[in-house]
């Protein structure tokens, strides 16, 4: 296999981190998405508008290196399809897709604050720090 040129590396390199940067507004657009299913009330229409946005991310996180947003991502995809396939979201559907939901919001967050978050261990620890990050968008950290 053939090296890549200086130049087609520093092009990945660019690209990398154009869309790391992309990431307050591609959680922006996750939120409007958010907001547009509960305004809805859950409707398929809804659903299918927040999986759209899901499938994107999803298909692009892990190509720059951002494999815990892309699984969170691909988990919610999966569901949002097999409600959108079954053509009814139930309670437990939209407390798994809220979870869902909450687990990805708190990846980017994590990732826009330069961290990991683990959210599949289910500690207090792990479900308070996804608490702030998702209700205290610019938390203070001079203390």
């Amino acid at each position: 296999m053939d090296k890549l040129s200086t130049a087609a590396v520093a092009q990945i390199a660019e690209l990398n981190r154009s869309y790391r940067a992309s990431l307050p507004e591609k959680r922006q657009v996750l939120d409007t998405a958010w907001d547009a299913v509960l305004a809805e009330r859950w409707t398929l229409s809804s659903l299918d508008g927040l999986r759209n946005e899901v499938h994107k991310i999803a298909g692009w996180s892990s190509s720059y290196g951002l494999e815990q947003i892309g699984t969170h991502a691909s988990a919610l995809d999966r569901l949002l399809s097999v409600t959108l396939r079954d053509g009814v979201c139930g309670d437990d559907d939209r407390a798994a897709i809220a979870e869902a939901f909450i687990d990805l919001i708190a990846a980017i967050r994590g990732r826009e604050f330069g961290v990991e978050i683990y959210t599949d261990c289910g500690s207090t620890t792990v479900n308070n720090f996804k608490h702030v990050l998702l209700i205290n968008p610019t938390p203070n950290y001079r203390d």
